[in-house]
């Protein structure tokens, strides 16, 4: 994955709502709303904070969407450490090769 795609990404990510998020269950008042899991960020205002509503059916489906503040910072953080890893030995890599070329030259000569 190049740095652009996960500059890409990383830019999705909404700035604005601090985490870590949480997951909590809103009964429904019966009529005309339904019970559903609630999605938020931190805040001390008792107004504000809701990412997100599902479905009284998607628990985990609302557990996955709050947690995904802190894991795809965190994945791309590990994917740009694997990336600078991988170029770095790739370096290393064309260094040795050219060092064996370098010694194959000298023995056949």
């Amino acid at each position: 994955m190049t740095d652009d795609r996960l500059a890409e990404i990383a830019a999705r990510i909404p700035q604005l709502y601090e985490g870590p998020w949480s997951v909590s269950w809103a009964d429904g008042d019966g009529e005309h709303t339904p019970e559903r899991w609630v999605i938020s960020y931190p805040t001390d205002n008792p107004l504000a904070g809701l990412v997100a509503e599902v479905a009284d059916y998607g628990a985990e489906l609302a557990e996955f969407i709050a947690r995904a503040r802190e894991d795809v910072p965190w994945l791309i953080e590990q994917l740009r450490k694997r990336n600078a890893e991988i170029a770095e030995l790739r370096t290393k890599l064309a260094i040795r090769e050219r060092q064996l070329d370098d010694l194959d030259r000298w023995v056949i000569a």
